[in-house]
């Protein structure tokens, strides 16, 4: 039910709308929700060099994890009851909403795996050594994609090991191998 809503690029209209979509997801999927980090507006426009947003909002970005996440520790203080724990279990759910700027909506943003137009963007940018913070920032605003600036590391020295294989063996040819393709 409410899970089944919690897909990428969801839009909201506001953070009441949010909210009561965050308690509709823990009392009909039993999640016991928390906030692991939220940035408030007031704190955005502080650091903000435009126009500053309305307070309105509340928050620019939250992320929402579930209380079972981290990893278990003890709470003995001298260890001589060893398994008292705490809920942490590695619960892996999670997920971001970010303020469209642009939309004047919260968005449950589309992250993970570049599609072959993004990585060919990113691809691109990092050949001609944009900084990954902007890269990232273009793909926000061009692709609608979150990505962190580690990805683009990643993906920076994935195409260096290519443009050193390739000047390494210029004579080899890359073929499709994958059943019936050629």
């Amino acid at each position: 039910m409410a899970l089944s809503t919690l897909k990428p690029g969801r839009s909201l209209d506001s953070w009441e709308e949010f909210e009561t979509f965050l308690k509709e997801l823990e009392t009909v999927n039993f999640y016991p929700l928390r906030f692991k980090d939220k940035k408030t507006i007031v704190s955005y426009n502080k650091v903000l060099k435009g126009p500053a947003l309305d307070e309105k909002w509340k928050f620019k970005h939250a992320t929402v994890i579930c209380k079972h996440s981290g990893k278990p520790t003890s709470r003995s203080k001298d260890h001589t009851r060893p398994n008292q724990f705490q809920f942490a279990c590695e619960c892996p759910f999670h997920f971001k909403i970010v303020f469209n700027t642009l939309d004047e909506k919260f968005l449950i943003p589309k992250t993970g795996n570049l599609n072959e137009s993004e990585a060919g963007f990113v691809d691109a940018a990092v050949k001609m050594d944009v900084l990954p913070g902007k890269i990232a920032s273009e793909l926000k605003l061009k692709y609608n994609k979150y990505v962190t600036s580690k990805d683009i590391e990643n993906r920076r020295q994935l195409v260096q090991e290519q443009v050193e294989l390739f000047a390494k063996y210029p004579e080899a040819i890359q073929l499709d191998g994958t059943h019936r393709t050629i």
